[in-house]
């Protein structure tokens, strides 16, 4: 991480004409191997490693912007594009990794280093998305910080975490209508987004016939997900549906039909779109799901 630039990106000095021009994802790197360090330090203490930790920790640290934003490819590579491009953007990607490495070294540690500013940023993004008129109704265009938060919760046993999880599980997908010269339409945030930037939404790779937004399972509510069974994108997939089984453990499966389609999903993962290895996703121009056994 430290020859490709993903570290010292950190340290938001790089400018346009610098090598190593930061990619979107190169923050949820580091927080991976944060979060691995962290938990590898628990049963194997290593003073160099331990070093390192707190290195990359004082990094995400000083990365922070002051009202609690924390993402370095749009701190110094796009500045004025946060939140434009949710659908492919990886900042709620990035925070989820973030949050999960922040757990991983409160685990570790018992401070509050890293965890209380991945809770800052996580404030942040629920000051910006939500049900509210003048907030976004969008969520993550790669799931991953559903799931965080919702460990966060358990850790935290702050509502407002799991408030946020259950808002963007249940958001993804909805069509909700707009308004302009007096007409009303339904449209996927996606789209909404895309039209405020002057473009298209792209939709990702698809297979022939197949719905819009499928890739990133965002082309209907999860509650409506059961009769094709699971399709898009796999690692997206697996974080999604985590969450989802996870969402409906905490609030005790309210009327149960998370948990239903949880293990609706589940079924038609492992019996019918599982290889033998235990592999998902076996159509490599979508990195996903095909046909049932197509493997």
């Amino acid at each position: 991480m430290k020859e490709t630039g993903r570290w010292d990106n950190l340290k938001l000095q790089w400018r346009e004409g610098d090598p190593n021009k930061p990619h979107r994802f190169w923050d949820s790197d580091v927080a991976k191997w944060l979060e691995a360090a962290c938990y590898s330090l628990i049963e194997h203490p290593d003073p160099a490693l331990a070093r390192l930790v707190e290195e990359a920790v004082d990094l995400f640290r000083g990365a922070q912007q002051e009202d609690g934003y924390l993402n370095s490819y749009y701190t110094v590579v796009e500045p004025g594009r946060r939140w434009t491009n949710v659908a492919w953007s990886h900042e709620m990607y990035c925070a989820g990794h973030l949050l999960e490495a922040a757990l991983a070294h409160h685990e570790y540690t018992h401070s509050m280093r890293l965890l209380g500013p991945a809770l800052k940023y996580i404030e942040h993004i629920r000051s910006v998305f939500g049900p509210g008129e003048d907030q976004k109704h969008g969520y993550p265009g790669h799931q991953c910080l559903e799931l965080a938060l919702l460990r966060a919760y358990e850790t935290t046993h702050d509502p407002s975490l799991l408030d946020l999880a259950q808002y963007f599980i249940e958001e993804r997908g909805q069509k909700r209508a707009y308004r302009d010269d007096s007409e009303a339409w339904q449209k996927h945030y996606y789209d909404i987004e895309a039209e405020a930037r002057g473009e298209d939404a792209f939709v990702g790779p698809m297979r022939r016939g197949g719905d819009r937004f499928e890739y990133m399972q965002a082309d209907k509510p999860i509650r409506e997900m059961t009769k094709e069974g699971i399709r898009g994108h796999s690692v997206r997939a697996m974080y999604w549906l985590t969450a989802v089984a996870g969402l409906a453990r905490l609030t005790k499966g309210e009327d149960g039909t998370l948990k239903a389609v949880a293990e609706a999903l589940w079924a038609n993962t492992t019996e019918r779109k599982m290889h033998v290895t235990g592999g998902l996703g076996a159509i490599g121009e979508w990195e996903g799901f095909g046909p049932d056994y197509f493997l």
